[in-house]
This record gives structure tokens, C-alpha cells and sequence, in this order.
């Protein structure tokens, strides 16, 4: 019995004189009575008792500390990031410069201009992210922050870059925290009088989805009003519960491209990585909606989706759609609006792509998200064109520099304008060129009167690109 007891009293012993030095090490220079403690111990057996019984919590302390101080500096230097490109695009703005690229069939000419996207209000806001549209005789842009300019057309066709800045009332909703990186703008379309807006909205906290605002064309005011398509949102700290060590967020995977028609808005809606979302028919999430116009009235009339950057509207009947795969397997899809039942694309059950390596390889994840590599075989709609390897797929356009049934993709991770051509029933695509922009394309329109495209590409000094074909 003695003995057990002073084992017991022993081991008890060595715990209290354990939680003990835990907590001398845990403690800094400002408590006095550790700090003397610490003082009065010799140097050996210091260093004996950090190399043995206590090296764990010595190694998590100094741990602890470097995280701390990386932190405190990349703080700074990011602030330092920001403060530079601000001022540096403040020197730029402006600036032109004129290439010229070849292709096997055609010759392009591509004037640059660095666009004035920095906000003094918050370094946060120095967005480079942008969309385009025409304005009367602007192009208007509003960029990812929120901020909005208008370029003057008639003195840009003499190589005078001028732009005045259009308030509007975006900055003084807080619809979103421009800290945060994938937050903000998504996509800008005028219809008529209407100009219509999307952007990452945060529901409630750390919620979010993709919401939609209007207002009247005007060039001296944007005044916004949300047309509340739907609360449903995405919570960005949640995962799945059958793999909960895996995060089912992505705030980059928002949509948020919009067209319009007579009757209708239609807006895509990306899977924010939620990937029982796109095939739930009760939620918005992965989804292309509609939206009438009088009644703001939410229809989807597809479903199945990943991340939908492009959309253009072929005719009162036909949509065509860009789609970000996952690990490879961008599409382009063919929607008919006069089907009467909602279209299903397949994703997460088919994709020709396959899930980056970060994607637990378990039997609950394949459930949810298999990524077969047929769509029809499944029941799916087949894209009318995949990339096997990504090109960061971003808007699709009519090519109106050509007569026959093709268009032009653009291309983030790959800086490209793909021409694709398609026969009259949209089958037997072929890549007919690529034209090399050397930066990462996010928007591009056509303007009809001066028969040349719009491109909007980002970088540290994001530009407005004119493309003309001079052959």
C-alpha cells in the first residue's frame, strides 16, 4: 500500500511540476513573479529541461512566436504591396501602347490603356478584378471594388485615354468586404434603360451567395436597388459531415454572369464547392436562373453547375455558357430556353476533369462527387466543347469578325482568345486560332459602330484592351 502511494505521490509530483514549467514557458517578459523564477534557475538546467521534459511546449512557444512575427511583417508588407500599386497605377493611368499579333489566318491590332482602378478611400479596395459594357458613347467599367468609370469612345479612337468617375451607391451599402479576395463585382449588363449588377453578398454572417441589383442608366449617378432573388446562402466555415476535415467553401466559384432578353434576366450561380448544392432543384446554388423582369419571378432552367464565367445569348431560344471544370474539363454548353424541363449538366456526378489533389480521396466524397467522365452514359447533357486541360475558361462572344457560326472564348490562366468553330447545329467544334493577349482576360464586349472588341484584363496595372483585325 506505501508503495502505490508513493508512486501516486511521485507521478502526481511530476504532472504539478509539469503544469508548473507549462506555464512558466507560456508566460512573457511582463509577468514579474515568472520572470524571476525563470532568472533564478541556473542556465544548464534551463537548457537540460528545455531539450527534455519540456520540449514540446519550449518548441510550441517558439513556435507561436514566429508565427506571430511572420504575420506582423507580411501584414506589413502587404500593406507596403497595396500602397505600391496604388501609387504606381496612379503614375500609369493612361498609358498607351499598341502590339501586334499574328495568328496562322489573321492579323490583330491591340491598343492597351492602364485603367485607373485604385480607391483612396482603402487599400483593400484596389481591386483588379473588372467588367465592361457601353454606356451611350462611354465604356463604362466598373471594377471588383465597386468603383466606377466612364471612357470617352470619340477621343479614345484618337488615342486620348479620358474618364470621369461615376459615383454610385455600392460603396455605401457594405454588401461586401473588399479584405476578403474573391468578394465584390461579379458581372455589369445594360439592357435599354436598365443596368443591371451582380456581386458576392454576404446573407448573414460568414454567408454568402451571389446576389442581383438594378439600376437606371445615367451618367452622372448609378443608383442600386438589391432585387432580393433569394436569402439562400453558404456558410464559409462549414464542411461536409461525412468528411468534416475537408472545407466545402469556395469563394471563388460565385458565377454571377448576366444577360438579359425581352422578358428575362439570366444569371448564373456557381456551387460555391458545395457540391450537394448544383443538383438540389430547391437551392439557387449551381444553377443558370431567370429572372422575369416585371414580377422578379425566379425560374432555374438549368442545373448541374460548377462555376459558369460566360454566358451569351444566342437568340430568343439559345444560350451559350462557359463553365469552369475542376482539375482540368472547362465547357461550353448549349442551353435551349424553349425546353420545359430544367437541364441537367452533370457536376459533381460527371465532369471530364477530376478533383485537385487537396480533395480527400474517401468513399463518402466519391458518393457526393464521383466526376464520371460521361455525361450522356449518366443521364447528363453533354458539353458542345470541353478542354481536357484548363484554360481558366472566362466569357464567351459572338465573333463578329467572321460570317460563319463561331466565337470567340476567353481565357484567364492562359491569356487567350480562342476562335472556336461550331457547324449550324452547334456540333463538330474546332479550334479554328488562338489570339496571344499575355494577360489574364476577364470581361470583352463588341462595339457594333466601331466594329472592334473591348477587353478587360487584369494584372498589377489592369488595362482596356482595343481589338481590331486589320486584314
Amino acid at each position: 500500500m506505501k508503495k502505490k502511494y508513493k508512486i501516486f505521490t511521485i507521478f502526481a509530483g511530476l504532472i504539478i511540476f509539469f503544469t508548473i514549467g507549462v506555464y512558466f514557458i507560456k508566460q512573457d517578459v511582463d509577468n514579474e513573479w515568472a520572470r524571476k523564477i525563470k532568472d533564478n534557475i541556473p542556465f544548464v538546467v534551463k537548457k537540460y529541461l528545455k531539450k527534455t521534459i519540456f520540449y514540446i511546449p519550449s518548441e510550441l512557444r517558439d513556435y507561436k512566436k514566429l508565427k506571430n512575427k511572420y504575420e506582423s511583417v507580411d501584414g506589413e508588407n502587404t500593406e507596403n504591396y497595396l500602397n505600391y500599386i496604388k501609387y504606381r497605377n496612379k503614375f500609369e493611368e493612361g498609358t498607351f501602347k499598341q502590339k501586334q499579333v499574328s495568328t496562322k489566318n489573321n492579323i490583330y491590332l491591340i491598343d492597351e490603356y492602364i485603367l485607373p482602378f485604385y480607391v483612396d478611400e482603402s487599400l483593400a479596395d484596389n481591386n483588379p478584378k473588372g467588367y465592361l459594357e457601353l454606356i451611350e458613347n462611354y465604356i463604362l467599367i466598373i471594377f471588383g471594388s465597386g468603383k466606377s468609370i466612364i471612357i470617352d469612345k470619340d477621343e479614345l479612337t484618337k488615342n486620348n485615354f479620358q474618364y470621369t468617375e461615376l459615383k454610385n451607391n455600392i460603396f455605401l451599402q457594405n454588401l461586401f468586404n473588399s479584405e476578403i479576395k474573391w468578394s465584390g463585382i461579379k458581372d455589369i449588363r445594360i439592357d435599354l434603360d436598365k443596368i443591371y449588377i451582380s456581386l458576392t453578398k454576404e446573407i448573414s454572417k460568414s454567408c454568402y451567395n451571389t446576389g442581383l441589383f438594378v439600376g437606371d442608366v445615367n451618367t452622372n449617378f448609378l443608383n442600386f436597388k438589391d432585387l432580393k432573388i433569394s436569402n439562400e446562402c453558404i456558410n464559409s466555415d462549414q464542411t461536409y459531415k461525412s468528411h468534416p476535415s475537408f472545407k466545402a467553401f469556395a469563394g471563388y466559384q460565385t458565377g454571377g454572369r448576366i444577360q438579359t432578353n425581352k422578358n428575362s434576366i439570366f444569371l448564373t450561380i456557381g456551387d460555391y464547392n458545395r457540391w450537394d448544392k448544383p443538383q438540389d432543384e430547391k437551392s439557387i446554388f449551381g444553377k443558370i436562373l431567370m429572372i422575369n423582369k416585371n414580377t422578379n419571378n425566379v425560374d432555374i432552367i438549368s442545373k448541374g453547375h460548377r462555376n459558369q464565367q460566360g454566358l451569351y445569348l444566342i437568340n430568343e431560344d439559345l444560350i451559350i455558357t462557359t463553365e469552369h471544370g475542376p482539375k482540368g474539363g472547362d465547357e461550353i454548353n448549349l442551353l435551349k430556353l424553349n425546353e420545359k424541363k430544367i437541364i441537367n449538366y452533370g457536376w459533381p456526378k460527371s465532369s471530364y476533369g477530376d478533383h485537385y489533389d487537396s480533395v480527400p480521396k474517401s468513399r463518402n466524397i466519391n458518393k457526393i462527387a464521383p466526376v464520371k467522365k460521361s455525361h450522356k452514359k449518366y443521364g447528363y447533357e453533354e458539353p458542345i466543347h470541353y478542354f481536357k486541360d484548363s484554360i481558366g475558361i472566362s466569357e464567351i462572344i459572338k465573333n463578329n469578325f467572321s460570317d460563319g457560326n463561331s466565337y470567340f472564348v476567353t481565357s484567364l490562366k492562359n491569356k487567350k482568345i480562342y476562335d472556336i468553330v461550331f457547324d449550324k447545329n452547334f456540333m463538330n467544334p474546332k479550334i479554328r486560332e488562338t489570339i496571344n493577349i499575355e494577360a489574364r482576360i476577364r470581361d470583352i464586349i463588341y462595339d457594333p459602330n466601331l466594329h472592334v472588341y473591348y477587353i478587360y484584363t487584369e494584372g498589377v496595372s489592369p488595362k482596356l484592351n482595343v481589338l481590331k483585325k486589320i486584314n
